[in-house]
C-alpha cells in the first residue's frame, strides 16, 4: 500500500473488493459467554484449517481480502497451523485482545460468515484524523503558557481581546506536599511523535510501534501526533509534566492520505496499536494507562467499540475526541463506544465550538480551537492547531494529573471526579445544542 493517497485511490480502495485493491475486514468469532462450554481447541483449529484452505490468497492468485480476526478462544495453536500450511499471506502474533490479521479470498470469508462460532464480518475502513488544519497544596504557576492551560487552571474569564497564538498564559497547579507523584503511562495512538523537540527535553516521551501506511519511516510526517503529545505532557504546552510520566507514540496513520477531505486512517491500524498497548498494560497493572486518539470513523464501527470497551473494562482511561462534524458523537466511533471519554471542543470565550460533535456521549468540554503547541518544522517550533483533536489531549493530561495527585480510579469514576471539578468551578459552555453537557474541564485551581 503507498504511503501517501490521494483521496480518489483512498476511496477506491473503500469502494472495490477486487484481487488488485488491498481490502480489509473484521471478523469476531464469539466470546465464551457466547459458546458453549465444551468447545474445544480441535473444533477452532478446524475453523481456521478451512479458512487456509479455501484461501485464494495462498494459493498465490494475488492478494485477498485483508481479514482482522478477535476472539476470547485461545488461538495460538490454531494460528501455528495457519503460518505452517502457508494458506495465509500474513498472521500477526496472538495478541491480549486474542486477534489475528491475515489477507483472504472473499469465498473464505463467506464461509467465516457461516460459521456458528462466528459473530460478525466487519470490513476495514479508513477514519480520519479529528483536527481542522484535595489535600493543602502548594501552587506552582508556569508562565509563557498557551491559552488552553490557563482556563484549564483559572475561572477567570479572558480579556475579549485576548490573542489565542500568543503564550503569554499562565498554567497553576497544586503541588500535593510529600505526596510521591505516582508513574502513569499515556499512549497516544496518532501520526507519531518527534520526540527530540525540546516540548520533551528531559521527559520519558518514546516513539513505540508503527502500524502505519508508511512501515519504513516511524518519523511523525504530518505533526498531528507531536502537537497532540505536547498538549499532554509536554514542558511548556503540556498538562502532565512530572518526569515519572511516560508518553509513548503508536504509529496508526502517516496523515497524509484523504478520505473526503480529512486524515485517513485504517481501521485496522488502529486495532493493532490497541492491543500492543494493552499487552504493554497487562506487563505493567500496577502503572495506571491512559489512551488518546485523536480521531474518528464515521459512521460508527462495532469492532473497534468492542476493542476500546474491552479495555476499558480492564481499567485502562480511554480518551476520545468527540468529533468535528457538528453530529451527534454517537454517529463516530471511538466517540460512541460506551467506555470512551468523548471531548468537544470550546474556544477562548468559553463557548461551544461550531464544529465539535454534541449529545448525550459528550462527557466534558475543553478548548479545542488554535491551541499552541509542537511542530514538526523544528525542535522548537510551536504552531496552533483546532478541532476535538486538541481538546482530548488535554483531559487525558489531567487524567494522569490526577491519577498523580490524588489516586488512580476507575474509568468510570474517573469520568465522576472530573465533572465534580467541572460542577465546582462555576464555568459552563455557553450555546451547545440540546441534550449535551456544559461541562467544561477544570483543574480546582481558582
Amino acid at each position: 500500500m503507498a504511503s501517501d493517497l490521494n483521496e480518489a485511490q483512498a476511496q477506491q480502495q473503500l469502494d472495490e473488493l477486487t484481487y488488485h485493491i488491498e481490502s480489509a475486514f473484521s471478523r469476531h468469532l464469539s466470546n465464551l459467554d457466547s459458546v458453549p462450554d465444551e468447545i474445544d481447541q480441535g473444533t477452532l483449529d478446524e475453523v481456521l484449517d478451512e479458512v487456509a484452505r479455501n484461501s485464494a490468497y495462498g494459493q498465490a492468485n494475488g492478494p485477498g481480502n485483508n481479514v482482522s480476526t478477535f476472539t476470547d478462544l485461545s488461538g495460538s495453536h490454531g494460528l501455528a497451523h495457519l503460518n505452517a500450511a502457508g494458506k495465509l499471506f500474513k498472521v500477526t502474533d496472538p495478541v491480549p485482545l486474542g486477534g489475528y490479521q491475515a489477507k483472504l479470498s472473499e469465498s473464505a470469508i463467506e464461509d467465516l460468515k457461516r460459521r456458528p462460532e462466528v459473530l460478525k464480518v466487519v470490513q476495514d475502513r479508513f477514519g480520519t484524523l479529528d483536527v481542522d488544519d484535595d489535600p493543602p497544596a502548594n501552587i506552582t504557576s508556569s508562565p509563557e503558557a498557551p491559552w488552553n492551560l490557563q482556563r484549564l487552571s483559572s475561572t477567570a474569564p479572558f480579556d475579549q481581546n485576548a490573542n489565542p497564538e500568543a503564550l503569554t498564559y499562565t498554567y497553576r497547579r497544586p503541588e500535593v506536599a510529600g505526596l510521591a507523584a505516582k508513574p502513569v503511562h499515556i499512549y497516544i495512538l496518532d501520526t507519531g511523535i518527534i520526540t527530540t523537540h525540546e516540548e520533551f527535553q528531559g521527559r520519558q516521551v518514546f516513539q513505540g510501534p508503527n502500524y502505519s501506511q508508511d512501515q519504513n519511516n516511524n518519523n511523525d510526517t504530518h505533526g498531528h501526533g507531536t502537537h497532540v503529545a505536547g498538549t499532554v505532557g509536554g514542558n511548556q504546552c503540556g498538562v502532565a509534566r512530572d518526569p515519572r510520566v511516560r508518553i509513548t507514540g503508536v504509529k496508526v496513520t502517516t496523515g497524509h492520505g484523504f478520505i473526503d477531505g480529512a486524515r485517513a486512517v485504517r481501521l485496522s491500524a488502529v486495532i493493532r496499536g490497541l492491543e500492543w498497548v494493552l499487552g504493554q498494560h497487562q506487563a505493567n497493572p500496577d502503572v495506571p494507562t491512559v489512551i488518546n486518539m485523536s480521531l474518528k470513523f464515521a459512521p460508527g464501527d462495532d469492532a473497534l467499540d468492542h476493542v476500546v470497551d474491552k479495555m476499558v473494562d480492564q481499567g485502562v482511561h480511554v480518551v476520545v475526541s468527540a468529533g468535528n462534524a457538528g453530529q451527534d458523537a454517537t454517529s463516530q466511533s471511538p466517540a460512541r463506544a460506551h467506555g470512551a471519554l468523548a471531548v468537544g471542543a470550546s474556544t477562548i470565550k468559553d463557548e461551544y465550538w461550531q464544529n465539535s460533535n454534541f449529545g448525550p456521549k459528550v462527557a466534558i468540554f475543553a478548548p479545542g480551537v488554535k491551541i499552541m503547541s509542537a511542530g514538526i518544522a523544528g525542535p522548537a517550533e510551536r504552531v496552533p492547531k483546532s478541532g476535538t483533536s486538541m481538546a482530548s489531549p488535554l483531559v487525558a493530561g489531567m487524567i494522569a494529573w490526577l491519577i498523580q495527585q490524588e489516586r488512580d480510579r476507575s474509568p468510570q469514576a474517573m469520568l465522576q471526579r472530573l465533572q465534580e471539578l467541572a460542577d465546582a468551578s462555576g464555568l459552563v459552555i455557553t450555546g451547545v445544542p440540546p441534550n449535551t453537557t456544559n461541562r467544561l474541564i477544570w483543574n480546582g485551581v481558582r
